[in-house]
């Protein structure tokens, strides 16, 4: 842009240097340049609305976004004690509104050797959106080392997980959550027997039993914190995960699998809601385990639903909150 000179005859030039001139020596007598004077009063008026055509338009008053409630998070409080000298002590932590409110109640189960902590994010996420979240460690045996001394890992995974559910429910409404409303959440082998555990509920314990009386074990391997609870869950929402983890077991020990894989659960309890997601480029568990438990699902009369995301195997954040939520029912705060 060209620089201005000129403004209807008046020179600029000369008017700054006069302004300068002024502002070092103020005792000059500006009287004798009245001329002058009238010309920088001009000029500045000139500026000035040449100045308010070429400014931006202020910007426009956005509201402020709703927030959503704080979340206050209770750490590892214990829910599993040992009966077995091998076995390790589990806590969990818990993430509430600080509003007040009877919220749906969420257990959050992480994947493969992890921990609680690699999924503070999703927790404080769906947390955020109006729910109690208790994100749970909790042990995870891979299918051949749980199916060793008749499948003494896989009784304490269960054990655990049931141990888990029943603290929530027993303990939710200390929380401000409702014990009516328990959604069961997984992430990968969370997901998996997350699934082995949602559909079975509490017929785990007498299976176990059962099968322990005829076999010769393996015994109790945890004991819960709280008990006289039911470990039967309202909803579950798998993602990523392997749901036939425990087909190895079908002709390897058939009466193994018929406690451990979640399949063999089917139809125990139909008004379980079932939430899967899954994403398309996931090459660690590929998509088609979930489109044919979907599938499964479906064919036997569950509320059932497959979300494919554009994704590997990680959790989406939004997409996993939007799905706990549509399950777990709407938040409720207290007026």
């Amino acid at each position: 842009m060209s620089q201005v000179t000129e403004i209807n005859g008046i020179n600029v030039a000369e008017l700054l240097d006069f302004k300068e001139m002024v502002k070092q020596d103020p005792t000059k007598d500006v009287m004798n340049h009245k001329h002058f004077l009238a010309q920088m009063i001009y000029l500045a008026l000139v500026m000035l609305l040449l100045g308010a055509c070429g400014a931006p338009q202020p910007t426009p008053t956005v509201a402020a976004p709703t927030m959503t409630p704080p979340v206050e998070v209770t750490s590892d409080v214990v829910y599993a004690t040992l009966l077995q000298p091998d076995v390790t002590e589990q806590r969990l932590d818990v993430y509430t509104p600080s509003e007040a409110g009877t919220w749906p109640v969420i257990v959050f189960l992480h994947g493969f050797n992890a921990t609680k902590e690699g999924h503070i994010k999703e927790s404080q996420a769906i947390a955020e959106q109006g729910a109690v979240v208790f994100t749970v460690d909790w042990p995870t045996w891979i299918e051949d080392l749980a199916a060793r001394e008749n499948g003494k890992g896989f009784r304490e995974m269960s054990e655990v997980l049931s141990c888990a559910i029943r603290f929530a429910r027993a303990t939710a409404s200390d929380y401000g959550g409702d014990p009516a409303q328990v959604t069961l959440v997984g992430f990968s082998y969370g997901a998996a027997t997350g699934a082995w555990v949602a559909l079975a509920g509490d017929d785990l314990d007498r299976l176990w039993e059962e099968f322990a009386s005829i076999r010769g074990g393996p015994p109790p391997q945890v004991e819960c914190v709280v008990s006289g609870v039911s470990a039967n869950v309202d909803a579950f929402v798998g993602i990523g995960g392997r749901y036939d983890f425990a087909e190895p077991l079908q002709k390897r020990d058939p009466e193994l699998w018929q406690i451990a894989s979640p399949y063999a659960h089917l139809g125990q309890d139909l008004d379980l809601q079932v939430r899967l997601i899954h994403g398309e480029r996931d090459s660690t568990v590929r998509s088609e385990h979930a489109v044919q438990f979907n599938d499964v699902l479906a064919e036997a009369g569950y509320d059932t639903s497959l979300t494919l995301f554009d994704g590997i195997h990680r959790v989406p954040i939004e997409l996993t909150a939007a799905k706990v939520m549509e399950v777990a029912g709407e938040t409720k705060a207290e007026d």
